[in-house]
């Protein structure tokens, strides 16, 4: 038995010694001692990059409102969201058949959001793998999709800033510090785990401090709200502080609710009486949220569109009042004494503003820093700054006004709507001033501009308030209204004019059908002023 147990023992001690030298001589020297089967290093530790061969190009109907092979869909409120699946990117964006818009051959939509529904108003926006965004819109049912892109604010003149550690010196941020992002309405960056940003400035001046505003703490993101034209920044607890632009800076801003029965300045708001001019122009840092009488309400905004300009004026008997939008739209109101009726919001007939289109050369459409926007009068005015020549003008794509309509009005100064009349007008370098014959497409015999003389010079300069209103100084009647006219001259008819080239960010595609045009707002028919009452002073 004895012998039998020793045999056993050494049986087991060489068949262990055996397998022992077996895998020592599988194992090279310093490697692991469970190699991989082909010999190559674990993904874990290096990791394969993400070429962009497999990136497959989709299309995008924004007609379909639910998930498919390619594109996730998120319905949240009037907001739709489109998000190609792995590897996928948009190249295209349709509507059934209709071609909306076509991406650029290097930078594809990542992600796509539409905005608005119904017949109303729409916005589409599209981020792109630059990290760009790309915007359009199609002002009602029967309209056409536009690039809007370059009307919007964007993020060139925008930098941001960190402290280096154990120092007090900026150090600018850079896109491995973010991710830039579309949701819901915004386009913006939102900054990567353990970004601390402390300053935010645009266009070298600062927009945001975290010296000047430490109880906010530090900033989650950094957004602008694309159709509002509205940057925001939101902390790490989501509060959201809002920033508007004010004399070309972007500024943090207190708003304030104005009442008409107020005929002094305060410590917000500059008021200033003018013949039948009463104007009312924020401070510095703050905006109208409110404008009431007594304890009516006459306008409050929507969203975030505040005023920056209110004037009230009488013209035979009938008050008026504009405001002065944000977004550089209008809001106007009127009150009829004699029929002893309340404010009543008139905007609608008026022409909308936003469907103008001031081109240069090329047909190439000028930037909103090309010219400012105020009230003159009785008028909604573009000025044009120094150097700057608008050769064409159009509304909702027709042309309205041309540098070859008038040799005497080849080289404008400013361009303006008569708020009271609803006419155009232009003005040359000589301050005369033109009404112009337009009717767009659609209109009926009694929507048409009359053509009446409206070439006059102007007289007298307005003042210009703290935040870069415009208010008239002299009489509150223009001197134009006692100058003999010319007769103004018809704009000649022509084709309209191709818009412009784009942003560079994928273009509009062309719609297979005309849209219809939409109808001209009414003219008033009170006849309460003229085309020379109309004629703004020079600002």
């Amino acid at each position: 038995m004895k012998i039998c147990i020793i045999s056993l023992s050494v049986l087991y001690y060489i068949t262990f010694l055996n397998q022992w030298n077996f895998v020592e001589s599988q194992s090279p020297s310093g490697g692991s001692t469970t190699p991989d089967s082909d010999g190559s290093s674990p993904a874990s530790t290096n990791p394969n990059p993400v070429t962009t061969d497999t990136i497959t190009p989709v299309t995008l109907d924004i007609n379909k409102s639910n998930d498919t092979n390619e594109l996730y869909f998120k319905k949240d409120g009037n907001f739709r969201t489109f998000t190609p699946k792995p590897n996928l990117t948009i190249t295209k964006i349709v509507k059934k058949s209709l071609e909306i818009w076509n991406a650029e051959p290097e930078d594809h939509g990542l992600k796509a959001v539409l905005m608005g529904s119904g017949r109303g108003e729409k916005h589409l926006s599209i981020l792109l793998q630059s990290g760009n965004f790309v915007l359009l819109r199609k002002c009602g049912k029967g309209e056409c999709w536009e690039d809007i892109t370059k009307e919007k604010s964007d993020f060139s003149g925008v930098k941001m800033y960190s402290l280096e550690e154990g120092t007090s010196n900026y150090h600018e941020l850079t896109g491995n510090d973010y991710d830039p992002i579309i949701f819901e309405s915004r386009y913006g960056y939102e900054f990567k785990d353990g970004v601390k940003c402390v300053k935010i400035t645009y266009n070298n001046e600062t927009m945001w401090s975290h010296t000047d505003d430490a109880e906010f703490g530090y900033l989650k993101g950094l957004y602008l709200d694309l159709p509002k034209d509205q940057f925001s920044v939101t902390n790490l607890k989501d509060q959201v502080k809002h920033f508007h632009k004010v004399d070309d800076k972007w500024v943090s801003v207190t708003t304030i609710a104005l009442n008409l029965t107020t005929n002094h300045s305060t410590d917000q708001f500059d008021y200033l009486k003018n013949g039948n001019f009463h104007t009312y122009t924020p401070k510095s840092g703050c905006l109208f949220v409110k404008v009431s009488q007594g304890t009516k309400v006459i306008w409050e905004p929507k969203d975030d569109v505040f005023g920056i300009l209110v004037r009230t004026m009488t013209i035979c008997a009938v008050k008026y009042l504009i405001v002065l939008l944000t977004d550089n739209s209008f809001k106007l109101f009127n009150l009829d004494s004699a029929k002893n009726k309340s404010w009543e919001d008139i905007t609608k007939d008026r022409y909308d503003v936003k469907k103008l289109k001031l081109l240069g050369d090329n047909d190439v459409e000028l930037s909103k820093t090309d010219y400012t926007i105020t009230i003159v009068n009785y008028s909604y005015q573009h000025t044009f700054k120094p150097g700057v020549k608008c050769v064409k003008i159009t509304y909702n794509d027709e042309l309205l006004w041309s540098h070859t309509d008038d040799t005497s009005f080849s080289d404008i100064k400013s361009f303006s709507l008569g708020l009271a009349s609803n006419k155009f007008f232009v003005k040359n370098q000589s301050n005369q001033t033109k009404e112009l014959d337009f009717k767009p497409t659609g209109t009926t015999a009694s929507q048409t501009q009359s053509a009446k003389p409206a070439t006059t010079p102007t007289q007298g300069t307005p003042t210009t308030p703290t935040n870069g209103g415009t208010q008239p100084s002299g009489s509150g009647t223009p001197a134009s209204q006692s100058q003999p006219a010319k007769p103004a001259s018809t704009p000649t008819s022509g084709t309209q004019p191709p818009r412009a080239s784009g942003t560079g960010r994928g273009t509009p595609a062309s719609p297979s059908q005309s849209s219809t045009p939409a109808s001209q707002p009414t003219t008033p028919s009170s006849g309460t002023d003229t085309p020379a009452s109309e004629t703004p002073t020079t600002p």
